[in-house]
């Protein structure tokens, strides 16, 4: 099935004579393609409709993955319907979407997503790596290189107390800190301020877990929400931040 980009659409495998225990979801796409899809798989068994989870899928270019291939498998015991639910946020964006099932599982019950670069196909949780660099910073590179970004928490924390330190968390898609002057992908509101009992806590998260980012992830703190300016401390302040990705 074509599926186009700007909208969310259902790929349903409902035939009797063609649905089994496994499935296998195929992504065929143009090779240049640098655009990632948000993917939601459902199944439906005697028990009613369960949610198994959901990813964003790694592009093809520019790193030359294979354009046309197996993005992920699911396993659940007596599945009667499949659903899967494709969106990306860019409307010339196209796909055609493959579901192909089978009467045999293929092993524990779950989701299991593909990784392009090594074939290896892992349980999708919902979880993933955490970055905890176990110090205060303004900034961090949690990746350098193509990934997928799920959370991030912490707090801001100001040996001084008072005056606080008003500021913003950002996002980016890059391999190395931000540049004063950057767009972010999004934006949180934080604080320095407090002990650390006291000290406010902020959270950066988005709507689908791990959302690709193609060059790399980084976090930092600005002094303005739009653009990144960077924040200057006193010694000892600083952001203590856990990040989950993958």
């Amino acid at each position: 099935m074509e599926v186009t980009g700007g909208l969310e659409t259902d790929v349903t495998l409902d035939d009797p004579g063609q649905v089994g225990d496994s499935l296998s979801i195929e992504l065929a796409e143009d090779p240049r393609s640098t655009s990632s899809w948000r993917v939601a798989v459902d199944v439906q068994t005697d028990q009613g409709r369960f949610s198994l989870g959901r990813f964003a899928t790694i592009p093809p270019s520019p790193a030359g993955f294979p354009s046309a291939r197996v993005v992920a498998t699911a396993t659940v015991p007596g599945a009667a319907q499949w659903f899967v639910r494709v969106f990306s946020a860019q409307s010339a964006d196209h796909v055609d979407v493959r579901l192909k099932s089978s009467r045999c599982c293929a092993g524990p019950t779950g989701l299991y997503v593909v990784d392009p670069a090594t074939g290896r196909t892992d349980l999708h949780t919902g979880t993933g790596l955490f970055d905890h660099p176990g110090a205060m910073l303004s900034a961090r590179v949690v990746k350098a290189g193509p990934g997928r970004f799920g959370r991030l928490r912490g707090f801001g924390f100001n040996p001084a107390i008072q005056p606080a330190v008003v500021a913003f968390v950002q996002r980016f898609d890059l391999a190395a800190l931000p540049a004063p002057g950057a767009v972010p992908l999004d934006v949180a509101p934080m604080v320095f301020a407090g002990g650390i009992p006291e000290a406010p806590r902020f959270e950066l998260d988005v709507r689908a877990p791990f959302e690709f980012h193609a060059v790399g992830i980084v976090w930092a703190a600005s002094l303005t929400p739009a653009i990144y300016t960077p924040v200057v401390l006193p010694p000892g302040a600083g952001a203590w931040v856990v990040t989950e990705y993958s």
